[in-house]
């Protein structure tokens, strides 16, 4: 069987409709090392900072630790925090920080959540008296000198007792990667 490539097929190999975006990407990607490390984004605190019937308002204290040799700008991060493996809250943010090489900084972001979700999150807390939270924070970070989004994910545990409200949550320190 003998293919022919007809002569409009060809010249769709010279069009640069298909040559500038694959030209673009392979830029984007040589703008990291092919060895970067993610982005280490821990919870280290909420607080709730609105609450109306069908929304809520949640400020997250994240710390973001860079273990890489070079500094990354932050333009922005979009994210998601899950409870005991339900989604729970999404945010997005467009502080711009340095994060420098080997280094962290401490970040408040907020996130919203529905009445739904809280429901069911209370209704948990009924259920299981007495257990951990477990948490997840996922989502990725944009880069202000690429379009390049690093991508993150950490879990861990939160310990509820009748003697810590609930308006001030205090992850414990025993997340995990």
């Amino acid at each position: 069987m003998h293919t022919h490539i007809h002569p409009s097929d060809a010249a769709l190999f010279h069009s640069p409709f298909i040559w500038l975006p694959l030209c673009l990407w392979i830029a984007g990607c040589a703008g990291l090392p092919a060895n970067t490390e993610p982005l280490r984004v821990n919870l280290v605190g909420v607080r709730v900072v609105d609450m109306q019937l069908f929304e809520q308002r949640y400020a997250l204290t994240i710390r973001v630790q860079n273990p890489n040799p070079q500094d990354f700008h932050v333009a922005g991060l979009d994210f998601g925090l899950s409870i005991n493996g339900e989604s729970f809250a999404e945010g997005v943010s467009n502080q711009r920080v340095a994060i420098p090489a080997y280094g962290e900084v401490v970040m408040e972001v907020q996130v919203s959540s529905s009445w739904f979700r809280l429901f069911d999150q209370i209704r948990a807390l009924e259920e299981n008296a007495g257990e951990d939270f477990k948490y997840r924070i996922s989502g990725s970070v944009s880069l202000s000198d690429s379009w390049i989004r690093l991508p993150f994910e950490r879990e861990g545990r939160i310990g509820i007792s009748p003697s810590k409200p609930l308006h001030h949550i205090q992850p414990e320190n025993n997340a995990r990667e």
